[in-house]
């Protein structure tokens, strides 16, 4: 079975997964959308707390300043007129003084086919690349039927959902401005 996914969600509680499915040796693939509400492993929401950096980075704003205001809720993967395939990145920006928070859609950035393309202006660089992909692998093996299994006596306390990851570029940043308005988030 090969699966393409064409979409990932994560709002209220719930998973959205868009994608095509194809049955060794059928043709065409089928399209679905599925929602669910069975927890993922952590390393899907790890997958999706890189991202926080990388949104940053397209946005052209310090990560170690901006990424905690950020929660990545979806990516929609696609294909360009010109047969490059690439992504857009949705997610929740907080502002505190308001006590609010909007949904910034990044541009559709394309996945370098050559490396003098990595780098260049609206194309993902090499760690976003991979962050992306992992998700993708993360979202698969989730419709495969990897789910996060919670033990009926575990007393250890869950990481939150969408937390930065312990050695991302947003903690490492935040950790190495101290001495600055930036507290330290890692410790």
């Amino acid at each position: 079975m090969n699966i393409t996914i064409k979409k990932i969600k994560a709002a209220k509680g719930k998973l959205v997964f868009e994608y095509d499915k194809k049955e060794d040796g059928n043709i065409p693939a089928s399209a679905h959308k599925s929602t669910f509400e069975e927890a993922p492993e952590p390393s899907f929401w790890s997958a999706f707390g890189y991202l926080r950096a990388d949104v940053c980075k397209i946005l052209e704003v310090d990560p170690g300043q901006y990424a905690r205001r950020i929660v990545p809720t979806g990516v929609s993967y696609s294909t360009d007129a010109n047969g490059y395939e690439g992504a857009i990145i949705t997610c929740e920006y907080h502002m505190p003084q308001s006590g609010t928070m909007t949904t910034i859609n990044t541009p559709f950035f394309r996945f370098p086919q050559t490396d003098e393309q990595v780098g260049l202006p609206s194309y993902f660089d090499e760690e976003t690349e991979k962050h992306l992909h992992d998700l993708v692998h993360e979202a698969v093996r989730y419709l495969e039927g990897h789910r996060g299994q919670v033990g009926l006596f575990d007393d250890e306390e869950q990481d939150p959902r969408n937390v930065t990851p312990e050695d991302s570029p947003v903690r490492l940043a935040a950790m190495g401005r101290s001495g600055t308005d930036i507290k330290q988030i890692a410790g």
